[in-house]
């Protein structure tokens, strides 16, 4: 279960952006948009580190089995 959160955030995360994007260019608003792109790109960073972290953690739980 824990494997599949950095996926969800990553996905998450380009959802947002993509609804920010689009945002942008259809209705042309300027401050919502600016905060759904953010939390979007913090989102896919945040699943990204938090996926190299868990590889991190189950490398080194490997070698000292």
């Amino acid at each position: 279960m824990i494997k599949h959160i950095p996926l969800l955030l990553v996905v998450v995360g380009i959802v947002v952006l993509l609804v920010g994007i689009n945002l942008v260019l259809m209705y042309d608003l300027s401050f919502f948009t600016g905060i759904a792109i953010f939390f979007g790109i913090a989102m896919l960073v945040a699943g990204v580190d938090l996926k190299t972290k868990i590889k991190k953690l189950n490398a080194k739980n490997k070698k000292e089995h």
